[in-house]
C-alpha cells in the first residue's frame, strides 16, 4: 500500500491547456482588391473633377476670345489671323458675345431677385455735400439704350463701354437715363462720371439706370414692374423668365424719381425700357396703363417731368404714346423709338447722335438729349 502511494506525487498537477487555435486568416485576394477598387475609384472621381474643370475653363476662355477678340474683316473662317492678330468671324462674335453676356447672369441673380422682391432702386454712389455743383437755369437730359454696353449685333457686338463712357462725359448731362444696363457695368458708370446712380434690374443681364448730378436731392423714389410682377413674388418671376427664354415673360419696369433741383425747384424724374413688338398687344396695352398710372400717383403739383428712355414705339396709336399724352401739359421729343419727354413749360432743344467709334455704331441706338430752359 505505502509502496503504491510512494510511486504517486502527493499533488497532482494539473493538464495544462491547449492554447485556442489561431482564427482563420481573411482572403487576401478580395481585401487587397477592394483596397484597389476604393483606390481607383477616388482616382477616377479626382481626375474627373480635374477634366470638367479644365473643359469649363476651356470653354471659358473660348467664349471670352470669341466675345472680345477682333472681327475678321476679310476672312469668314470661324477664327482668322488678319494684321498679325487673331480674329473671329462676325457670327462667331456676335454668338460670343451673347453667350459671355449669359455666363455672367448666375453672378448677377440675386441682384434681379432682389429687385424683383423689393421693387426698389438700388443706390449707387452717394452724391457729395461737399461739393455743390449751384443752380443752373438749363437742365440737360440725356438718354440712351445702352445695348449691354455692346456695339451693334450686325457689326459683332464688341465691348463698348469705355466709348460709351467717355461720350458721357462729354455730354456734361444733369440727368441721364440709360436702358439695357448690364449689372456689372452701373457701378462703373456712376463712378466714372462722378455721378449719383439709381439702378433698378429686369432680369439678371440688364436693367435701367437713371444718374444725376450730385446736387440733386432725391426725397422718394420707386420702381414698378409694368409687365405685372408684384412686390415678393421673385422666384415666380425667375421661373417664367427661364422657362419662357425671356420673351413674353421678360420683366420690364418703371424708374421713378421725385426730386428737388438746385434752387428748390420739384421734378419727377423717370426712365423705362418699353415692351416690344415680341409681347400680346394685350400686355402692351397693360403695361402702358401701368405706367401711366404710376406716373399720375408720382407727378406732385408744381413738378417740372423729366423722363422717357427707350419707349419701342414711334406710331401715335401705340398704348405707350397714346396713354401718356394723358399727362396734362407733357409732351415728348423723339429720336425713331427713343424718347425724352418734359413739361411743356420748359422750353426743350432736342437733338440726337448717332455715336461710332473706328466706324462702328456704338449701341444699336442714337443717343437722344434735350436742354430744357427752366
Amino acid at each position: 500500500m505505502l509502496s503504491r502511494l510512494a510511486g504517486c506525487s502527493p499533488l497532482a498537477s494539473k493538464p495544462t491547456p491547449k492554447p485556442p487555435p489561431p482564427p482563420p486568416a481573411a482572403p487576401e485576394e478580395p481585401a487587397a482588391e477592394g483596397g484597389r477598387t476604393r483606390h481607383r475609384g477616388r482616382k477616377i472621381v479626382t481626375y474627373g473633377m480635374l477634366g470638367l474643370g479644365t473643359l469649363a475653363g476651356m470653354a471659358t476662355g473660348l467664349t471670352h476670345a470669341a466675345a472680345h477678340l477682333p472681327v475678321c474683316q476679310e476672312q469668314q473662317q470661324i477664327v482668322g489671323w488678319e494684321r498679325g492678330q487673331a480674329c473671329v468671324s462676325l457670327h462667331t462674335a456676335t454668338q460670343g458675345a451673347t453667350a459671355w453676356r449669359y455666363l455672367e447672369a448666375p453672378f448677377q441673380l440675386s441682384g434681379a431677385l432682389d429687385s424683383w422682391n423689393n421693387q426698389q432702386n438700388l443706390v449707387i454712389g452717394a452724391p457729395s455735400q461737399s461739393a455743390p455743383m449751384g443752380d443752373a437755369k438749363d437742365l440737360k437730359v440725356v438718354s440712351w439704350n445702352l445695348h449691354h454696353g455692346l456695339s451693334q449685333d450686325s457689326t459683332g457686338a464688341r465691348p463698348q463701354l469705355d466709348t460709351m463712357i467717355d461720350q458721357l462725359q462729354t455730354e456734361n448731362a444733369d440727368v441721364i437715363l440709360l436702358q439695357e444696363v448690364a449689372p456689372s457695368d452701373a457701378g462703373e458708370l456712376a463712378e466714372s462720371l462722378h455721378m449719383q446712380g439709381y439702378y433698378a434690374q429686369t432680369t439678371a443681364v440688364q436693367g435701367n439706370l437713371i444718374l444725376l448730378r450730385p446736387d440733386i436731392q432725391v426725397q422718394d423714389q420707386s420702381v414698378t414692374f409694368i409687365t405685372g410682377q408684384q412686390p415678393g413674388e421673385g422666384f415666380n418671376t425667375l421661373k417664367e423668365w427661364v422657362s419662357g427664354h425671356g420673351g413674353q415673360d421678360e420683366p420690364r419696369n418703371l424708374q421713378v424719381l421725385n426730386v428737388e433741383l438746385p434752387g428748390g425747384q420739384p421734378a419727377t424724374i423717370w426712365n423705362t425700357h418699353n415692351l416690344t413688338g415680341e409681347y400680346t398687344a394685350q400686355q402692351r396695352s397693360d403695361a402702358a396703363r401701368i405706367l401711366v398710372d404710376q406716373l399720375h400717383q408720382s407727378i406732385r403739383p408744381g413738378d417740372l417731368v423729366v423722363g422717357g428712355g427707350d419707349l419701342n414705339a414711334q406710331d401715335p396709336s401705340a398704348p405707350i404714346l397714346s396713354d401718356l399724352q394723358e399727362l396734362d401739359g407733357v409732351r415728348g421729343h423723339q429720336h425713331h423709338i427713343d424718347w425724352i419727354y418734359s413739361s411743356e413749360n420748359a422750353q426743350a432743344l432736342f437733338s440726337s447722335q448717332r455715336v461710332e467709334h473706328d466706324g462702328v455704331m456704338v449701341s444699336d441706338h442714337p443717343l437722344v438729349r434735350a436742354t430744357l430752359n427752366r
